[in-house]
């Protein structure tokens, strides 16, 4: 090998070793960018997916509820527009009673750590005790 290829001693040893060590990295980096946009693209097409689903529920959610207000017509013998309130107003009762709940549970209070912070007090408490005895 010539001269200009060898590294001049150490300082040029160590000089090598971070050129490598900046190469690893940059090649390292864009593996992981590479990675992360394919992964993005797979979620892009799954969030697609997830929406078109959706769509596919609620026109399903729709041919139940019609069927569900035929029923009553041919059961209930009711007139089809009193059927559909009838079923409205059921189903309307039913989503605000699920939002209520919902709603309570994602409160502050509900959604704070009460477990680990009564944990915390007692530890805090203990602590403060056994250092007043000393």
């Amino acid at each position: 090998m010539s001269s200009e290829a060898r590294p001049n001693g150490i300082p040029g040893l160590v000089a090598e070793a971070f050129h490598h060590l900046r190469q690893l990295i940059r090649g390292e980096f864009a593996l992981a960018q590479a990675e992360v946009a394919a992964k993005a693209r797979k979620a892009g097409f799954a969030l697609a997916v997830l929406a078109f689903a959706a769509v596919l529920t609620i026109v399903a959610l729709n041919l139940l509820a019609f069927s569900l207000v035929s029923l009553i017509v041919l059961w209930g013998g009711l007139p089809p527009g009193a059927a559909a309130l009838l079923l409205g107003l059921i189903l309307l009762a039913g989503a605000v009673f699920l939002a209520l709940r919902a709603r309570a549970a994602l409160t502050p209070s509900a959604l704070a750590p009460s477990r680990t912070a009564h944990r915390i007090r007692e530890d805090a408490d203990h602590i403060t005790k056994v250092f007043r005895h000393d």
